[in-house]
């Protein structure tokens, strides 16, 4: 009978956030926290943890997907634009030199979350060892660490993280990715389309 009511009450907000999403384009994720404040209210514990759990992985997902979204546009249009430059200069140009001009181009912006940068930052302030193999990712923290460096002087220890979240929104040097993995995002996506 407890699990028959709960699962009516999540049934009835799912209702109600579908049409307020209709009217109003809330967030995806409106249900969950409507459900995760309405179990807190009346229900177990346990209960509450699993959907806030469950919601956290589902937000983290979304952050990811759109960062990946978001590379995945900007990689295409480096591509196209280097294409653009390069048979300027060299009407016969192979897709190879193409894509090694591209790779080698700024980016528009870091691709990493808020909170992957957070937490890489924060062991590099604390002279931890990074858990990364992958050269390219190591360099891009490192880069983001010296320009946080050089910006968290001049700020108050409490909104220090403030200014992570412009960093990565700031241009980047490169796209950090290696030619083949930029080459594998563009025939995806051309595919795709």
């Amino acid at each position: 009978m407890h699990l028959f009511k709960f699962k009516n009450e999540a049934c009835y907000l799912h209702r109600k956030t579908h049409n307020r999403q209709t009217e109003k384009k809330t967030p995806q994720n409106t249900f969950l926290r409507l459900l995760i404040n309405k179990v807190a209210k009346q229900h177990s514990f346990s209960i509450f943890l699993t959907i806030f759990l469950y919601s956290k992985k589902q937000m983290g997902n979304k952050n990811n997907d759109s960062v990946r979204e978001a590379r995945k546009q900007d990689v295409v249009k480096s591509f196209f634009e280097s294409v653009k430059q390069v048979r300027k200069t060299k009407p016969y140009a192979t897709q190879e030199e193409i894509i090694r001009h591209a790779v080698k181009s700024e980016a528009p912006r870091f691709y990493v979350t808020f909170e992957n940068a957070r937490r890489f930052i924060s062991l590099m302030s604390r002279k931890k060892k990074l858990p990364l193999i992958n050269s390219n990712k190591l360099a891009m923290y490192k880069e983001i660490y010296r320009r946080y460096i050089q910006r968290a002087k001049d700020c108050t220890k409490r909104y220090k993280y403030i200014i992570l979240e412009q960093i990565i929104e700031e241009p980047a040097p490169s796209f950090y990715l290696d030619e083949q993995s930029f080459r594998g995002i563009v025939y995806r996506t051309l595919r795709e389309r």
